[in-house]
């Protein structure tokens, strides 16, 4: 059966518009029947299987298949609302996909050895909608049970919306949208095949990247298959995710990944379900074990490491399964809530009993379990975290993701002092602080518990407290720019009993102009340093404590300049000698400056 090109584009046009998925779908049936290429045929459950893309390539969960039988058993059958929603694709006639159908199939049953019916090979269609119920009343079928009410159905069948596999091949799509719409309430859907946690997805594509184990994600593999094997279909809910996913334990150098996933495992076994969440730990569960010794995490994290090397045996994921939920369950005190009858007195009975299983596993349908684990969300592009062979740096900065290379931080403990953070490395993080003059201080903080205490400032680092200003102040707010650097006033002393050797008891505010020539004691120079012309108060005078700093004002500077111009030439010879003088003075008042930098600071 082939596809006209009239009808491909009407069916693209379809399929690419905005309508909601469950409008696509009536409008893609109406156009295969128009045109012959969809037809109703009753099939019994004998002849269906599932199709390998059906509920976005997870096909179905066997837990679930119980609980929509149970339903379907106590409610009553009720074969119009089975077949409103039978729809089929037919199995490939291209001998490699058809052998990856049946194969796909055969992994299925044999995760839910209990619970599905064996792959018959004579199976025609593969299901896209019903499976779940399918699948029940294809076992009860094949188990012989009698019903009398699903005898005529389970041996006969019952009408499907067969699609053949011309239209799978030429829109591979198609079964994810006929899975979406049919494995969807009748209301508005907006997007093709949303998971029920797409609000949180982000969460939980973050907690994959970090916890599950690098990019191959060993942990994720494991929680999938592990959800498979346990408990209906459940969700962990977006307040869960966020605090597993963000909450700080208070372990230093280690983030617990095993811990989290063994969480996730334990959460889901919680018998008490509401709308569909998952209910066992909560915030003050977490809470309390921040409280715990760390060494008792420790050991939890260690021995859940050690035993996750045996993931690659699919056939003892349900007895890791098994150790991930005791252990969480133990440690958060609350094995009374959990669905085993007998409760461990301590880490090491259950390293023991872990040990015990995986030389002889436990019969799994015969055991009590836990529900099934939200699989861990695939696509996001950042770059993922090996955090079971961590990398103490890595795990640093995670713990401590207000730390930024090249950011300004400020710790309290140190001083006022603002340092720039250089690198992290295993030696530490190293801070540097370069002053406007001398030296860089550099300081090295060991990874732990001490960088929490580092906050990050807006400050410029290289922005001085001692400089001075120029003449034409503005109280409070008079501001130098030294090359590119601004330089602000220190402030001002009030505990006199606290001044050490660093401490400016001559801020330049304190120097005030005067018109009296006799008073003037202060005179603004320039001083090198380095490429940096620093401008600074120098007194021309010996001061005695509780003199008054005063330099000259604008308009004396000008009569001054004035009277020095209409000297004129007769005078100036003296002049010359009385200038070099004067620049000698003041050169040595300089020296004295700087001795007194020493003794009282700027």
């Amino acid at each position: 059966m082939a596809l006209s090109d009239p009808v491909k584009a009407e069916a693209a046009a379809i399929i690419g518009s905005n309508e909601p998925v469950n409008l696509k779908m009536v409008l893609l049936n109406q156009l295969w029947l128009k045109h012959g290429l969809a037809s109703h045929q009753v099939v019994p459950p004998g002849k269906l299987l599932v199709h390998p893309s059906n509920r976005g390539g997870a096909m179905l969960n066997g837990h679930d298949v119980l609980a929509k039988g149970e339903k379907l058993m106590s409610q009553g059958f009720r074969q119009d609302l089975l077949e409103s929603s039978s729809v089929a694709f037919g199995l490939s006639s291209q001998v490699a996909k058809r052998q990856e159908q049946i194969e796909a199939n055969k992994v299925l049953v044999e995760q839910f050895p209990q619970v599905l019916a064996l792959v018959q090979g004579d199976e025609l269609h593969l299901t896209v909608g019903a499976s779940h119920s399918t699948s029940f009343l294809k076992a009860n079928a094949m188990c012989g049970v009698s019903n009398e009410s699903l005898k005529g159905i389970l041996e006969n069948g019952w009408k499907w919306l067969n699609l053949p596999e011309c239209l799978e091949e030429n829109f591979p799509t198609m079964p994810l949208l006929y899975s979406a719409a049919l494995n969807s309430s009748n209301s508005a859907q907006t997007a093709m095949g949303e998971p029920q946690c797409k609000d949180y997805l982000g969460e939980i594509a973050h907690f994959a990247k970090l916890y599950t184990g690098g990019e191959q994600m060993p942990l994720a593999t494991f929680l999938v298959a592990f959800s498979k094997l346990f408990g209906e279909s459940a969700l962990l809910g977006e307040e869960f995710m966020k605090l597993l996913t963000h909450y700080d334990f208070k372990v230093s150098g280690n983030l617990l990944p095993c811990f989290r996933v063994a969480v996730l495992a334990a959460q889901l076994t919680s018998s008490k379900i509401v709308d569909k969440i998952s209910k066992l730990l909560v915030k003050s569960d977490f809470d309390r074990l921040k409280t715990k010794c760390e060494a008792e995490l420790q050991d939890a994290e260690k021995l859940l490491a050690e035993k996750a090397k045996h993931l690659e045996e699919l056939k003892r994921l349900h007895v890791f399964g098994r150790l991930c939920i005791r252990v969480v369950l133990f440690i958060c005190q609350k094995q009374k809530m959990g669905r085993e009858s007998k409760t461990w007195k301590s880490l090491e009975d259950i390293r023991d009993q872990f040990a015990s299983e995986m030389l002889c596993p436990p019969d799994i349908s015969s055991q009590d379990s836990g529900d099934a684990p939200s699989p861990a969300a695939a696509g996001s592009q950042e770059a993922f975290q090996d955090l079971l062979q961590p990398d103490p740096v890595a795990v640093a900065l995670l713990q401590n993701q207000h730390l930024e290379i090249g950011s300004n931080y400020q710790d309290p403990k140190v001083g006022s002092t603002i340092y720039q953070l250089m690198e992290v490395t295993l030696a530490g993080a190293k801070f540097e602080h370069v002053p406007l003059v001398g030296a860089a201080d550099t300081l090295v903080v060991p990874l732990g518990d001490e960088l929490k205490d580092w906050r990050k400032k807006k400050e410029d680092l290289r922005k001085s407290s001692w400089c001075t200003s120029t003449l034409d102040q503005d109280k409070d707010k008079v501001k130098v720019m030294v090359g590119k650097f601004g330089v602000d006033a220190p402030k001002m002393i009030s505990e006199f009993d606290k001044v050490d050797d660093k401490t400016v008891l001559v801020p330049f505010w304190y120097v005030k102009p005067t018109m009296d020539e006799e008073l003037v004691n202060m005179q603004l120079e320039k001083e090198q340093c380095g490429s940096l012309e620093l401008p600074c108060y120098v007194n021309t005078k010996d001061l005695e404590p509780g003199d008054l700093l005063l330099c000259e004002s604008e308009m004396l500077a000008k009569k001054r300049k004035k009277q020095e111009g209409e000297s004129g030439a007769t005078a100036g010879s003296a002049a010359k000698s009385t200038s070099a003088k004067k620049v000698m003075l003041d050169l040595g008042d300089v020296s004295q400056f700087h001795q007194n930098c020493k003794d009282r600071g700027r």
